[in-house]
């Protein structure tokens, strides 16, 4: 429990109330560690297992917010926050363990120790960077992914267009301009378009000149544009 992130350079009489104050809990496969609306009670560390946080989206359906491996807090931000009850549900996924602190003792704590709060801070502060980090790399893995197979789809038309004309041509050449049209016809900034396709030319698996592309690596492309 010492070596966990929100404990660690923390004075040792801080580390014993903590201690006290906390119980390690069992995770059990479908168990729920809480549910949207629920009182805010406490908050969580997985040391071992999966948990599911989600938000019910009515009729059954489920939006996932994220999977918690081990080494993930859950619902400490809402220590600071003004909500008193649970945002979002948490399932057990994977059976494991973690340990549990009750949200009123602990922001007691907090009140009385303020090398606790600058930790609590301290945390939450690289949880954020992460969390952006995380959703711009998704957001550029779907763009590439969109551009991909936009431009398959333009290079299998033209292509079509060609072989009912009689016409061959060794290398097909697709004019994208203006950048903007063309993006927009897959809903993407012309910024963000540009950009992936400087990264696919960058990978070898295109060559950009002005706005007019040619393929060089069609199977390159078929396996970006697959992930999603």
């Amino acid at each position: 429990m010492l070596r966990t992130p929100l404990l660690v350079d923390l004075a040792p009489e801080i580390h014993h109330q903590l201690q006290q104050m906390a119980h390690i809990r069992t995770l059990r496969r479908g168990e729920y560690l809480f549910l949207e609306g629920e009182a805010i009670s406490s908050f969580h560390y997985v040391f071992s297992g999966r948990v599911k946080e989600y938000y019910p989206a009515g009729d059954g359906e489920q939006c996932l917010r994220r999977i918690a491996l081990p080494g993930t807090y859950l619902s400490l931000h809402q220590l600071l926050s003004d909500r008193s009850k649970y945002s979002y549900s948490a399932m057990v996924i994977a059976s494991g363990r973690c340990w549990s602190w009750p949200t009123e003792l602990f922001l007691e704590l907090m009140h009385r120790e303020p090398s606790l709060t600058l930790q609590v801070g301290r945390l939450l502060s690289e949880n954020i960077e992460l969390s952006c980090r995380h959703a711009c790399l998704c957001r550029k893995t779907r763009a590439l992914s969109k551009v991909a197979g936009y431009l398959l789809s333009k290079n299998r038309q033209m292509s079509q267009q060609l072989s009912m004309m009689g016409g061959r041509e060794p290398k097909i050449r697709i004019d994208l301009r203006p950048l903007e049209l063309a993006a927009a016809e897959i809903c993407l900034a012309r910024e963000t378009f540009s950009r992936a396709l400087s990264c696919l030319d960058e990978r070898n698996l295109i060559h950009v000149d002005y706005g007019v592309v040619e393929l060089l690596n069609e199977e390159g492309l078929k396996r970006i544009s697959s992930v999603h």
